[in-house]
């Protein structure tokens, strides 16, 4: 989707009369491999009949130095629709981590859980509590309507500068030292305070997070925390339905349920076992933005936000 999805939109608009601008959104971690890294011009279509191991296979040919397969295609993405570009007026706008809204159309408002926003939902239920990386990093989360904005504002950009100019490429992100970035350690303590204060009804435990820079000493503490954490619970009798349920580590509780046959401790065990696999997955898609920090710098917009013609635009 990407890939194909991005040359299949730059080819439509190859078909628009007088176009003014084409705004490619791309994502500033394009590079976030930091390696010289050859990209064929080829790309491979992976089709329904290809079975696991092909994906597989292929997935760890291409993928290289990247963090993962969203920044690999994004980046032959770029690549592409820049090479293939031809007439059309081409921006290329890179937001970072792309999270709620600031004033519009609500503060607050995502149409998704996706990214940071998962991360925290999860750490606000309860279900995931620790993370790799260091609290002190940046965490560069843009957000939506900022984003909107910088496409807005590109697009009157490119639309005024000459035809045939090389693309006009821009970094929408927070992580400029000009900006006074955030560092991780504000919202992931910003979240545990407001779910703290409003527990859902079903979180699984107090919210609390916790980073650790060492991955090694990450792996650790992930293998332990839940048991701990349960421990801390049983001094409630009201939660010790609770501790079978989430704090036990979810294979030896699943070898306890099955040799048992009993069937509610059975349901119990996998439902634990699929909790805890979504919250490994949202650590082990976010873990490359938290374990490494990139610094983007945003002259470009910033330059574009001080003219007097585009004001208007946040």
């Amino acid at each position: 989707m990407n890939t194909l999805g991005a040359m299949y939109m730059l080819n439509f608009s190859k078909k628009i009369k007088s176009l003014a601008a084409y705004v490619h959104v791309s994502t500033a971690y394009v590079n976030s491999n930091r390696r010289n890294c050859t990209l064929m011009e080829q790309v491979r279509v992976i089709g329904h009949a290809s079975s696991t191991e092909d994906i597989e296979k292929l997935h760890l040919n291409l993928i290289g130095t990247y963090p993962n397969t969203y920044t690999l295609t994004k980046s032959m993405a770029e690549h592409m629709v820049t090479k293939y570009r031809e007439h059309v007026p081409l921006v290329l706008l890179r937001p970072t981590i792309v999270g709620a809204s600031w004033k519009e159309p609500i503060p607050g408002w995502v149409d998704q859980l996706a990214a940071a926003g998962a991360i925290f939902l999860a750490g606000g239920m309860g279900l995931l509590t620790i993370l790799p990386g260091d609290p002190r990093s940046i965490a560069d989360i843009v957000p939506v309507d900022f984003v909107v904005n910088a496409i807005l504002l590109s697009a009157c950009a490119k639309a005024k500068e000459p035809v045939g100019s090389p693309p006009l490429i821009l970094h929408s992100g927070t992580s400029d030292p000009r900006e006074q970035p955030l560092r991780w350690r504000v919202p992931i303590g910003t979240v545990s305070s407001y779910f703290q204060q409003n527990p859902p009804e079903k979180g699984m435990s107090r919210p609390s997070f916790t980073m650790f820079p060492s991955h090694q000493v990450f792996q650790i503490h992930w293998a332990g925390s839940v048991f701990w954490r349960g421990l801390a619970c049983r001094r409630r009798p009201d939660n010790v339905d609770r501790f079978l349920r989430y704090t036990l580590p979810s294979s030896a509780y699943s070898t306890i349920a099955n040799a048992s046959g009993n069937a509610h401790h059975m349901k119990q065990a996998s439902r634990l076992w699929k909790l805890t696999w979504r919250a490994r997955q949202l650590v082990e898609v976010f873990k490359p933005f938290t374990e490494n920090q990139w610094v983007f710098r945003s002259d470009g917009l910033q330059f574009l936000r001080s003219m007097p013609e585009y004001s208007s635009t946040h």
